[in-house]
């Protein structure tokens, strides 16, 4: 271990901060490392001098950068935003201005990375710093500061309160002195997160407040409007939060604190992890195929370069890249927003543009993220994640689509006075075998004769279809035909439809299911609905399935919304939707007011609300499902969990993110969808407009309901929060719904 005196950088030293400042702006005195002769791992420098580099310059950063939060007029605001009000304004003032010197900073030690499996921790009034940390940041000095920004917010805790404030208050004070933005969200993040741990040195276990989080997913290209690659029938962006984000629930669920970004979220930022993983499907415009593969900046990586190629292997039989075969994988940009103890790798999964590689991802997505997690787990020694071995679908989340309907009726005929049978053999021994499944007991020979012809009058008259077929009793038409491969436990079964030359899916869905909209809820053969791109590419010959009974038939096309006084596309386009999400707010904004439509709500105030609930809730449909775990909701009995796994069982879903058991069973009954056994119903689009809509205006969640706050008399948009959850985030959410009013009026 080595303890080092932090004094400003010398003069003479060769590394300059990066601030376009010359080196004579340092001020003297040379910090020195207590054991020179020390080793450590990292790169071919000399490992002694580049930590003591590395630590004088990011100490010169971090008390210029104490100076002028010392001197910012709204330096005991920023204070109490890290450290609640339980302190002395006097003795903060003079705590900081100290630190900004040099005269009150704690004792710095450096630990190997072996021993500190972090970046940075603050215990026993003394900062430790991972070797590995000041390694890889020697040429990131801003970076390594705010390590130790943090680090220093504990200590500065620990000068001021009794007991420790809620959260991670190192975090939260690092973020306010280096000027960086916090969000609502990320301040309720960070206020509820628990920063304890230790660190074991020298046969010892060392209380510890830990900086940052566990590890850092990034969806690649999420966010984005241009760079991903072309896919084959989908678009990298599709496909790469789904990985990460089923990747984070594991990992959460697991008790590992996760950072999931997107592409743009993480510019700017610089987050101190033990493994950051970039998430990304190759592809290309030419006639080139590539494959899976791995990107790292530091030689370093290369052992869990190494390890995820090892695993990977294991079920990827396709083509592998060298790693870092292209400037973009060794230069990739989210390298200059971590710094690890461990790794940072861009994970390139496959080949979207190459068909064999697309269609063995296709269905797997899920299944990436479980192995991501798993690798993650194990790098970290955190969590005991397992590996989720051979993909297999399971046979509970196994599609279930009704067999085709034959051209004609199934129905003995007579001929000359003679009795002959159903030409179809195939289809009626179809049709035998599964009225003997369920429970007649028929002869799979594919005769339709007069057994099969009693059978199906039986069937008829007790699925109450004697006269809905439009057939004689006995023959099967095609309500019977459906009926009698509905799916045993009452969900709803898909009829196929094969594409023909001219087909396209907003026509199918208008012919078949009444409304052109309903084309989202169209599926392919592995059970997954299409994309844009999916959809303008249909082969004649193609499978589709259909819904039955779909959540959303009858009710009217998006496009009618012009119609109406409300229109979705200008609003869309507006300033009202929020930055980063207007993508989103493409699908759901058509359906909410729709559902407005339908449920009767005008008031343009109402919807102005109701579309900025949204946005807060869950991003316009960005997050349908909540990215944590649930596991706090574990016990809430005024949410009705009083069962083992409600918690994560009933998060939060759809647009208004609707949570707890008691919720979902009272929308069971509403809408006459058991959300109970299927909660992830909660999340479908239309579904989910549907829960918004009707539930504020006629207030199921809280019992206020919009017409108690937005009415002829009065619009108190800050107050309607109550509607759904008493007034957290209610002045944000009031100044979002001003914006949608103005939009809309």
């Amino acid at each position: 271990m080595e303890s080092i005196d932090v004094s400003p950088p010398n003069p003479t030293d060769s590394l300059v901060p990066n601030t376009g400042q010359q080196s004579d702006t340092f001020p003297s005195n040379p910090l020195q490392l207590s054991n020179p002769d020390s080793s450590h791992s990292g790169s071919g420098k000399d490992p002694s001098l580049s930590d003591e580099a590395a630590l004088n310059a990011a100490t010169w950063f971090a008390k210029e950068q104490l100076d002028s939060f010392a001197s910012d007029e709204d330096f005991l605001d920023n204070m109490e935003q890290a450290f609640g009000n339980d302190w002395q304004p006097q003795q903060a003032e003079d705590l900081i201005q100290n630190l900004a010197s040099g005269e009150a900073m704690p004792e710095i030690e450096v630990l190997p990375a072996s021993d500190l499996e972090a970046n940075s921790a603050f215990g026993e009034d003394t900062i430790y710093l991972s070797n590995r940390f000041l390694n890889k940041g020697a040429d990131n000095s801003e970076a390594v500061s705010g390590g130790l920004l943090e680090e220093i917010g504990h200590y500065v805790d620990q000068q001021l309160r009794s007991n420790d404030s809620p959260g991670d208050e190192g975090n939260i004070f690092a973020r306010l002195v280096q000027n960086k933005a916090i969000s609502e969200t990320g301040m309720g993040e960070l206020k509820t997160e628990d920063d304890s741990g230790t660190i074991a040195f020298d046969g010892e276990e060392i209380p510890v407040e830990l900086s940052d989080y566990d590890v850092l997913i990034q969806a690649g290209h999420e966010g984005k409007t241009g760079g991903a690659s072309d896919t084959y029938k989908t678009k990298e962006t599709n496909w790469t939060p789904i990985v990460a984000d089923e990747a984070t629930r594991i990992l959460e669920e697991a008790g590992v604190s996760v950072k999931r970004v997107n592409a743009e979220e993480i510019k700017g930022e610089t987050y101190n992890v033990k493994d950051a993983v970039f998430i990304h499907f190759d592809g290309s415009t030419e006639n080139t195929t590539s494959g899976a593969s791995v990107g790292y900046d530091d030689s370093t990586d290369k052992p869990a370069a190494d390890a995820w190629k090892e695993l990977y292997s294991k079920y990827w039989d396709k083509k592998w890249q060298p790693d870092n075969f292209t400037p973009n994988l060794r230069g990739y940009y989210g390298f200059s927003s971590t710094i690890t103890s461990d790794a940072e790798l861009v994970l390139e999964l496959g080949d979207l543009t190459e068909s064999n590689q697309a269609k063995w991802l296709d269905p797997r997505l899920e299944w990436e993220g479980a192995l991501i997690a798993h690798f993650l787990s194990e790098r970290i020694d955190k969590g005991n994640v397992p590996d989720p071995g051979q993909f297999s679908p399971s046979p509970e989340n196994k599609p279930y689509y009704r067999p085709d309907y034959p051209d004609n009726y199934l129905k003995s005929k007579e001929q000359d006075g003679n009795l002959i049978y159903d030409e179809n053999e195939e289809v009626v021994e179809q049709w035998q075998k599964r009225m003997d499944d369920l429970g007649w007991s028929n002869a799979e020979d594919g005769l339709y004769g007069d057994n099969s012809a009693r059978i199906a009058k039986e069937f008829q008259q007790k699925a109450g279809l004697l006269e809905l077929d439009n057939v004689e009793p006995g023959v099967v038409g095609q309500k019977t035909w459906n009926a009698s491969f509905e799916k045993e436990d009452g969900g709803v079964a898909r009829t196929s439809y094969t594409i023909k030359s001219g087909d396209t899916l907003s026509q199918i869905a208008q012919d078949e299911l009444g409304n052109s909209a309903l084309w989202e809820e169209i599926e392919k053969e592995n059970g997954t609905t299409f994309t844009e791109e999916e959809a303008g590419n249909l082969e004649v010959g193609q499978k589709i399935y259909l819904p039955d009974e779909s959540p959303g038939k009858n009710k009217p096309d998006p496009s009618l919304t012009r119609d109406t006084p409300y229109n979705a596309t200008e609003i869309i386009k507006s300033k009202a939707v929020g930055e980063g999400i207007q993508k989103y707010a493409e699908d759901s904004v058509p359906l909410i007011l729709n559902e407005a439509k339908e449920s009767e709500v005008s008031d343009p105030a109402q919807i102005a609300y109701i579309l900025a609930t949204a946005e807060h809730e869950s991003g316009l449909g960005r997050y349908m499902t909540e990215r944590a775990s649930g596991k706090a909701y574990n016990g809430r009995e005024d949410l009705g969990n009083t069962k083992d796994g409600d918690g994560s069982r009933f998060k939060g879903r759809g647009y208004v993110q609707l949570t707890g058991r008691y919720n979902y069973k009272n929308w069971s009954k509403i809408l006459g969808k058991d959300l109970v056994d299927k909660p992830e119903l909660a999340a479908k689009p239309k579904i989910a407009a549907e829960i918004l809509v009707r539930g504020m205006q006629n207030g199921s969640f809280t019992g206020e309901k919009l017409s108690d706050y937005i009415n002829a008399e009065k619009q108190d948009f800050f107050n309607a929060r109550q509607i759904v959850n008493d007034h957290d985030k209610a002045k944000k959410i009031s100044q979002d719904a001003e914006r949608y009013y103005d939009a809309i009026v």
